[in-house]
């Protein structure tokens, strides 16, 4: 008699005789059943954690694009404002970056041709803002600002006879401007033409007789041509012009800064300078104003400006005091090399000279 047994019974029975249970065809439709259940549930899990994915995916791309989107969607006229603001800030750079996003869609503007120009010439890429200021005036012929910077460069690229040219067609446009006839007498002095510099000066000077930096270039070119008392003329001229006027706003501003006050401050000094260009001290004090106000960018470009300023009105007072000696005044010489020392201390050419005038006051 044969015994049969299902399931978990035959299990048992084989477990403890050790006999290996039999397996009827249908168990074996139902392993096969099993596998293939498995299987698919196997094949489900991995399209769902690739349909997971994929929508993940999607979703970071949607938001990468959305970040994007304002950017592209930006006119020429926000990149021209993004590119003014840089400007304010002196972040010059960026600001080039700026507007050359907004010529890139709308190349015809030429102000922003001009802006960037600036900028360039600022940062010292010199043949770029060439380029810019030549497109400009391609643009419009008629734009004569473009001209006097095109000389501008031209002069500072060592091309004077050329940078001569472009200020002749700035002043055919703006014959009243008084800066672009010193700009002209610079580039003509440069060439040895001293009489023509000469005259450029004094037209500057009859648009507007404050004007120091042409009392100062005229009589350097009159002190190079010998015509000693009359530089010396030019030189006082060039230490005495300042305003009464610049006195008083620079007074009121140091009393806004002490109030703390900056930007009230910094609009007194600003106009003091206008007034008087040679004013260093509105120049160290304005900059600890846009330091007060945070503006440290500001703040750097008005000491640089100081400094540079030093040095200018240092080498009026070497100007002069080199022409006093060799008109024999040796004190009076000896006094402007001593102020020209008191700017520049560390400068050995005035230390130089000083210490033979002094020997010579001191031998006689």
């Amino acid at each position: 008699m044969t015994l049969h047994f299902t399931g978990s019974a035959a299990g048992k029975v084989a477990r403890k005789s050790n006999i290996k249970p039999s397996i009827k065809p249908n168990n074996k439709i139902a392993a096969a059943e099993l596998s293939s259940s498995h299987q698919m549930m196997l094949l489900l899990t991995f399209f769902m954690v690739s349909a997971c994915l994929l929508l993940n995916s999607c979703a970071t791309q949607s938001a990468l694009n959305q970040q994007q989107a304002p950017e592209r969607r930006l006119k020429a006229s926000d990149w021209i404002w993004r590119g003014n603001y840089n400007t304010v800030l002196g972040r010059f750079d960026r600001a080039i970056e700026n507007y050359s996003m907004a010529i890139d869609l709308q190349s015809g503007k030429r102000k922003t041709y001009y802006q960037r120009g600036k900028l360039l010439e600022k940062t010292g890429k010199l043949d770029k803002a060439l380029a810019d200021f030549f497109k400009v005036v391609e643009i419009d012929p008629d734009f004569s600002k473009a001209y006097l910077c095109i000389g501008r460069v031209l002069e500072k690229k060592g091309e004077e006879r050329k940078s001569i040219r472009h200020y002749n067609k700035f002043l055919k446009l703006e014959p009243k401007f008084a800066r672009a006839y010193v700009h002209r007498g610079n580039a003509r002095s440069k060439i040895g033409a001293f009489n023509p510099a000469i005259k450029d000066y004094t037209q500057a000077l009859k648009l507007d007789p404050k004007l120091e930096e042409a009392y100062c270039n005229r009589g350097k070119v009159r002190k190079l041509k010998g015509d000693i008392d009359l530089a010396i003329k030019d030189f006082t001229k060039a230490l005495t012009i300042r305003p009464r006027l610049a006195s008083v706003f620079y007074n009121q501003a140091n009393i806004w800064k002490k109030r703390g006050k900056p930007y009230q401050a910094i609009k007194d000094y600003s106009k003091a300078l206008e007034l008087y260009q040679l004013y260093i001290d509105a120049f160290v004090n304005r900059e600890q104003a846009w330091r007060l106000s945070g503006n440290q960018s500001r703040a750097a470009k008005d000491l640089a400006i100081a400094d540079k300023l030093r040095s200018h009105v240092a080498g009026v007072f070497y100007s002069r005091g080199h022409a006093w000696s060799k008109k024999g005044n040796i004190y009076q010489a000896c006094a402007d090399i001593k102020r020209a020392v008191e700017f520049r201390p560390k400068h050995n050419q005035y230390h130089h000279l000083l210490a033979r005038l002094e020997n010579k006051i001191n031998s006689r």
